[in-house]
C-alpha cells in the first residue's frame, strides 16, 4: 500500500457559484501555503486576456512544477490513470483533480486526490465531494514532465 505524507488541508473561503476559490485552496494545500499566498485563479474567468487554468499553470511553474491535465479517457478509451499517478508521483503523493460540484449544478469543483484517485481533501467546508469516488473524477493534473502518451494512447516514461 502506498502511503502519502501528510498535507496541509486549506479550505476555500468563497463558495458562491462562479466565484468560489476551490482552485486556490487546492493549490495552497498541495504546496502547503497559506491561502493568501496563492492567487485566486477564478478571478480570471471573465478576463479578456487571461484564463484561470493558465494562471494556475504559470503559478505552479514558478514553484518548479510542470502542470498538465490528464483526462480519464483518450477518445473513448479509458487511460491507465493509476499508471500515470505512479510515474508522476504528484506533490508528495497528492494530485489536483476536478469533479462535478456537489453544491452547484453545471460547474466543476477542485479537490485533492491521492495516487489511487481517492478524494482526500474537499476544500469546501460542506465536504460533500468526499462522498465521490474515483469514477466521478473528470480529470486530474500531473506535475512532472518525465512521461507522455504515445500516438496510440500508451503511457511512455522518458529515460
Amino acid at each position: 500500500m502506498y502511503l502519502c505524507s501528510t498535507m496541509k488541508k486549506v479550505d476555500q473561503t468563497k463558495t458562491e457559484k462562479g466565484e468560489g476559490n476551490c482552485m486556490q485552496a487546492v493549490i495552497a494545500s498541495l504546496l502547503e501555503l497559506e491561502l493568501k499566498d496563492v492567487p485566486n485563479f477564478i478571478k480570471y474567468a471573465n478576463h479578456k486576456t487571461k484564463d484561470p487554468h493558465w494562471e494556475m499553470y504559470d503559478f505552479m511553474n514558478k514553484h518548479g512544477y510542470y502542470m498538465a491535465t490528464v483526462d480519464i479517457k483518450i477518445g473513448d478509451k479509458p487511460i491507465s490513470a493509476l499508471d500515470v499517478t505512479e510515474i508522476d508521483g504528484g506533490i508528495n503523493g497528492y494530485f489536483y483533480a476536478e469533479v462535478p460540484s456537489q453544491t452547484h449544478s453545471g460547474v466543476n469543483h477542485a479537490v485533492v486526490v491521492d495516487k489511487n484517485l481517492n478524494i482526500v481533501h474537499d476544500p469546501n467546508p460542506n465536504r460533500l465531494a468526499l462522498d465521490l469516488t474515483p469514477d466521478d473524477i473528470i480529470h486530474f493534473y500531473t506535475f512532472k514532465d518525465n512521461w507522455y502518451f504515445d500516438l496510440n494512447g500508451k503511457l511512455q516514461k522518458d529515460k
